[in-house]
Formats: C-alpha cells, structure tokens, sequence
C-alpha cells in the first residue's frame, strides 16, 4: 500500500443491517483492488463507492458505482419520488452518478431508463473473491446447501452440509471449496462458488428475494438460469457447468480506475 493510501480511505456504502458473508466481500474485494482502506458510510453520503450487492436504488449524486445491482423488490423505487426514510427528501432524481462497471443487463436498463450513462461492462465484484483469497479445491462433501439468511429456516435439518450466510466471508469460501456442488438461494453463494470453479445451482424459493438480481448475473454471464423450485429437484440436477469467469474478472480490474477513485477518497 503506498503513501497515500495508508493516509486516505474510500468511504462505500454495502448493505450492513444484518451480517451476510456476500455483503462484506465488498469492502475486502474493493481493498484488494485499490490498495485503500474503506469505510462504511451511510446511503445519504455525498461521493461514496457503491459496489457489492444489490444496491443500485443507494446510489446518489457523486457516487461511482463498480458492479452493483438492482434490488429485486425495490428497483422501482430506483426511479421514482421518494417514499421510504432513507431516501433524500426531495423530488430531483439522482443522475450525476459515474458507474465503471454493472452486474448485469437488467441492471443497465434500470440505469439508462433513469438518465444514468453506463457502460457495457458486466460484473459481480464477487467473482474476483478468488483472487482476494486463492485456495485450491478440495472437496470432500458432495453438496453444500447455502440459504439465503430469509430461507435458512425453512431449509435448516437436511442431510447435506449447510453453509452459513452470517459467518464469516473466508470462513464460507472455505467450506465451499470442500463441496462439489452448491446449492444456493443466496446469490453471492452461486456467484463465489463458481468463483472457485464449483458448480452451483440456484435453488429459487418464496423468500420475497424476487427472481430480478439472479437473472442479472446469469444474464451478466452469458446464460440463461435454470433455477430449481425444491431441495428435492436441486438434489437430482446433474452438476452444471461452471463459466468462464475470466472476462469478467479483467472487465471489473480494468474498470477500477485508481487515478478517479482518488476524487471520493477521505
């Protein structure tokens, strides 16, 4: 880390109101890439970084955006009046937003249809969760189950070894790497898996998480998703090919530009 960087920090906004392993990697991925420290700071914050996670509608005036996401159930507030607390009491639309990089298509559309500029470069930053933190495959359990934290009730006490979404982020990368296949209501359970070159499987429950940010990221990836409706159906799904995550890999490193992340730094 150089100088500067040790002086200066970038303040990001990831979603922080329960723990999930898939929130956190925002803040090690960004470090990672910039070589800065970050800071969580809250949505209304002038000139933040807006990253990991399906966050899109927190982006404000100054703020860059690095492969963010719409919500499923709130991308229509993205461009509407607002109406819940956290937004800014007033009607002017947020538009001066620069975004380098964005999950997927269904999120783009969302940007343009809002005035927003974007590119076509698409990426989940949690695909570079593999070159944050290296670690070889070694699985020695054929399935690992990773519910989302609305699904963890509902799919607790099966016999396949289940991964907690509220542990740490290293400590969920390193149980998955012991399984030969995922399946995940989480998205970034499907996105650091196939990090890692472990075929995941979306299992597609009625948690409310909608179905929008999972089509994002496959859509983000060159596929069409097959998700599966029970645990049942998932377990008797052969293992599905892992993608090439590469591209998007480089699109995201390229996109990180280290010479204008130095406007927001603090």
């Amino acid at each position: 880390m150089n100088d500067i960087a040790k002086k200066s920090t970038i303040p990001m906004f990831y979603w922080s109101a329960e723990r999930n392993f898939g929130d956190e990697l925002s803040s090690a991925v960004v470090e990672w890439v910039s070589g800065y420290p970050t800071k969580l700071v809250e949505t209304n914050y002038a000139n933040k970084l807006v990253a990991v996670g399906s966050i899109l509608e927190r982006a404000r005036n100054g703020d860059i955006i690095w492969g963010s996401g719409v919500h499923p159930t709130q991308h229509d507030l993205f461009w509407q009046k607002p109406v819940r607390k956290w937004y800014r009491k007033t009607q002017e639309r947020e538009t001066d937003i620069e975004v380098w990089a964005i999950r997927g298509p269904l999120s783009r559309d969302a940007l343009l249809y809002r005035g927003v500029e974007c590119p076509e470069r698409f990426g989940d930053p949690g695909v570079l969760t593999a070159l944050v933190y290296p670690k070889s495959r070694d699985p020695n359990k054929k399935w690992g189950l990773i519910p989302h934290f609305r699904d963890k009730d509902v799919l607790d006490g099966n016999d396949i070894h289940v991964i907690n979404v509220h542990d740490k982020w290293e400590n969920v990368v390193d149980q998955i790497i012991q399984c030969e296949c995922i399946i995940s209501s989480s998205l970034h359970g499907i996105v650091v898996a196939e990090a890692y070159g472990v075929p995941a499987i979306w299992l597609r429950t009625l948690s409310g998480e909608g179905f929008i940010k999972y089509m994002d990221y496959y859509a983000g990836t060159g596929r069409i998703p097959n998700p599966r409706y029970s645990l049942d159906d998932a377990l008797k799904t052969p293992f599905p090919p892992v993608p090439d995550l590469r591209p998007s890999q480089q699109d995201l490193i390229s996109a990180f530009d280290k010479s204008k992340v130095k406007r927001i730094v603090i």
